[in-house]
């Protein structure tokens, strides 16, 4: 994949996390879409020289400057991930949350006004974004001492409110779609032969069952992937970016996001988390939300539905492309696919995915 101002190869090839390498811009193509470089300069006064990749996942993203030496992020979205009108959904309601206060990565608009601007370069076609650079520490078993039982309820706390404002959050456009209608459902007729057909029957029966539960009044645009990797801490405070995964669903989806990073999906469990029993991490995070933010003990019922939904969200993004996340992970193809596997086991079997009931706890 090229982008006019950085080089880069296929996402999931090993040397796709190297040094980018420089050429020429490229000319406004037919369809009438400026180049990646050209929209850079003139919507938002940013060097394409600049650009260095950041990180790879379903988006590519750079560091940047803009004119006055200010760092900013550049996202990249292909349009077969994201619509540009979902694009834009995502990021009017992170400007909305910015404006009420809530600690966010906030984008910034071009000189037009828009949040999103579609480009055409190498014969494809991105989105591109951009977001004012937060400063931070990204909480991650370099830092284990952070991992204190004040940590985990300012991350549930940091959750509620988002919750908590966003009931007063109004789209001024198209709003972002629901769980069932997630791009990412896609993927299972896409690579639909590399798939385990019984963990696609099962992943079927828990979105029909899902589909039939009330929504009541906890249901509504939450963050959907609220985990260590996406917030910074800075000033004792937490600063959530990365709302790409953002869709209506119930809100303890976000909080068992958490936890599932944490505890369920077996590749990403993190050893710094060692002191915290599975009944002392979901306390502690569920006492922080409570101090932002309501929580029924009627919506903890859905929480091992919830909890397998994330599960067979993670697997249909991830093992197609295992050797990509792999890489990204820093461990070899062949232990990321141990771990699918694990995830298979556990989408198939009848069996909770913890040996507790978080919705007694």
């Amino acid at each position: 994949m090229i982008m006019s101002a950085t080089k880069l190869l296929p996402l999931h090839h090993p040397d796709s996390l190297r040094e980018p390498v420089r050429r020429v811009p490229r000319p406004a193509n037919r369809r009438g879409l400026r180049d990646f470089d050209t929209v850079l300069r003139d919507e938002w006064s940013i060097d394409p020289e600049s650009c260095r990749p950041l990180r790879h996942g379903q988006n590519l993203v750079f560091t940047a400057r803009d004119r006055e030496g200010n760092s900013v992020i550049v996202r990249a979205t292909s349009p077969s991930h994201r619509s540009l009108r979902q694009l834009e959904a995502e990021l009017d309601w992170v400007a909305w949350l910015d404006l009420v206060g809530v600690p966010v990565g906030i984008p910034i608009e071009t000189r037009l006004g828009k949040l999103a601007v579609s480009v055409h370069d190498e014969g494809e076609l991105f989105h591109v974004s951009c977001f004012h650079r937060i400063d931070g520490t990204i909480v991650s078993n370099e830092s284990s001492e952070r991992w204190t039982d004040d940590f985990i309820r300012l991350w549930g706390r940091m959750i509620g409110r988002v919750h908590r404002w966003t009931e007063r959050y109004q789209p001024t456009g198209q709003s972002r779609y629901h769980w069932h209608e997630q791009p990412e459902w896609r993927l299972r007729e896409k690579h639909h032969d590399l798939y385990h057909p019984g963990v696609l029957e099962r992943i079927d029966e828990l979105v029909a069952r899902l589909k039939r539960t009330p929504r009541g009044r906890s249901y509504q645009v939450i963050h959907a992937d609220a985990f260590t990797s996406n917030f910074l801490m800075r000033d004792d405070d937490l600063i959530l970016f990365d709302f790409d995964q953002s869709m209506y669903c119930w809100r303890l989806y976000d909080l068992l996001v958490a936890f599932q990073m944490q505890y369920v999906f077996s590749y990403f469990i993190r050893p710094e988390l060692n002191r915290f029993s599975v009944e002392e991490f979901w306390r502690l995070l569920l006492d922080g939300y409570r101090e932002a933010a309501e929580l029924d003990r009627e919506e903890l019922q859905l929480a091992e539905s919830l909890l397998r939904l994330r599960q067979a969200v993670c697997y249909l993004v991830s093992k197609p492309e295992a050797r990509k996340w792999a890489i990204i992970a820093g461990t070899s193809e062949s232990a990321y696919l141990g771990a699918m596997r694990q995830v298979e086991e556990s989408l198939l079997s009848d069996q909770p995915l913890l040996p507790v009931d978080l919705a007694e706890l």
